[in-house]
């Protein structure tokens, strides 16, 4: 009796995952007239520049510092292909990664973004940087251990994270030469 007990449990448990673990039903196809249509297409998601607010155009910058410029800058071969870090309408970046020649490893972020965005980093004591667009200011982040350079120059906020200051300066101004 307390093994056919055993077996009707053991039964209804493998039922009960069968159960679970069973696809749901297909969806019915929703009616071309059910379908409500966004009003305004999406920012695209990668690629071309895009319009922040205040019309500021937002550069796909991994295609305004090709990854072997920027390779020849660092003195390192790229680990990968550039990440291009898409934010719509509110700002656009590119992440770069290097192995050098001694076998470390290195990394460059930068950022082009509305100035706006960048006057909180300047509420935070930095060192002033001076030829680098109206206002700039270098800081090293111990709980990163890399720098983070914010300028500001007009409408237009850049900023670059990386390890090396030296890199970051001639990438800073290769990217406002460009702008």
């Amino acid at each position: 009796m307390k093994n056919r007990f055993l077996f009707l449990v053991a039964v209804l448990g493998f039922l009960l995952l069968l159960a679970a673990c069973s696809p749901a039903p297909a969806a019915e196809p929703l009616d071309a007239a059910e379908v409500d249509e966004p009003e305004e297409a999406a920012a695209p998601e990668t690629g071309g520049d895009v319009a922040a607010g205040g019309g500021l155009v937002l550069p796909n910058i991994c295609e305004l510092l090709p990854v072997d410029e920027v390779a020849a800058i660092v003195g390192g071969a790229p680990a990968s292909e550039p990440n291009v870090e898409d934010y719509g309408a509110s700002f656009q970046g590119c992440w770069y990664d290097f192995n050098l020649s001694d076998g470390s490893y290195d990394y460059y972020i930068i950022y082009v973004q509305p100035a706006s965005f960048l006057e909180v980093v300047f509420e935070d004591s930095a060192e002033p940087v001076s030829g680098l667009g109206d206002r700039a200011q270098l800081k090293w982040e111990d709980s990163e251990e890399q720098y983070r350079l914010a300028i500001i120059d007009g409408a237009v906020g850049v900023e670059v994270i990386g390890t090396r200051s030296d890199v970051m300066m001639q990438l800073a101004r290769l990217i406002l030469e460009r702008l």
